[in-house]
């Protein structure tokens, strides 16, 4: 697709690399999974959750001028699901 893909989370390392081996889906994964643990670049991108001290989902983009372009944000009942993150499309984000 012509892009980096990177996955982080406040889940440790450890926890990243649990989940892989257990989720046969993801055995074959070569994307990072970044380790957010003080939730700095969580709250950068507006997704911490303070009360929780967890990420929410989210899925951006940043395009290659080094704007960010953010997709919204899922109704909370939605959130967790990759396969419906996977099907959905982006959105063409202009003037902003």
């Amino acid at each position: 697709m012509g892009c980096d893909v990177v996955t982080v989370s406040t889940d440790t390392e450890f926890v990243h690399l649990a989940w892989k081996k257990s989720e046969k889906e993801l055995a074959n994964v070569k994307y990072p999974m970044a380790a957010d643990r003080t939730g700095r670049i969580s709250r950068m991108f507006g997704v911490y959750d303070e009360a929780t001290g967890h990420a929410l989902r989210g899925t951006f983009v940043v395009n290659p001028e080094g704007v960010l372009r953010r997709t919204p944000q899922p109704p909370r009942s939605l959130r967790g699901s990759e396969s419906r993150c996977a099907r959905s499309p982006l959105p063409v984000c202009r003037g902003c």
